[in-house]
């Protein structure tokens, strides 16, 4: 069986590290539910596109 991946997307202020991203990690690793947190800060916000913010 496939196990489902999750992706959770922080806010422009917020980071990978952010005590919910951490938080929200620890809950779906106790379910043994895998969720992907990818940085989208990359720096030059007033050209930031979402485009930019998934290349990792």
């Amino acid at each position: 069986m496939k196990t489902a991946t999750y992706i959770y997307l922080h806010g422009f202020a917020s980071s990978p590290s952010s005590t919910k991203a951490q938080y929200l990690r620890a809950r779906f690793a106790s379910l043994q539910i895998n969720l992907n947190i990818p940085d989208l800060n990359q720096g030059d916000f007033s050209h930031l596109t979402l485009t930019r913010q998934l290349q990792f």
